[in-house]
């Protein structure tokens, strides 16, 4: 599943446990954060579509981000000028 808003993954994950699936959550594929490995009988759910920063505070070292961010676009956003 490509979930491309949280309200379309929170539908997918109510769907799923509803049906008993198990749910394995994929960010942006990078694999620096320990990778997606789902197991027999269960789907992964990417959420590469959700790639938005939303609130970066540079003095807070604090960063708002959806799951689908990659970890250089982050780091670029957050670079103090």
């Amino acid at each position: 599943m490509l979930g491309e808003s949280a309200e379309e993954v929170a539908g997918a994950v109510r769907a799923a446990a509803e049906a008993g699936v198990r749910m394995v959550a994929r960010g942006s594929g990078a694999g620096f954060s320990g990778g997606a490995d789902a197991v027999a009988d269960s789907i992964v759910v990417s959420l590469e579509r959700m790639p938005a920063v939303i609130e970066i505070g540079v003095a807070e070292c604090l960063a708002a981000a959806q799951a689908g961010v990659v970890n250089d676009v982050l780091r670029a956003t957050g670079t103090p000028p």
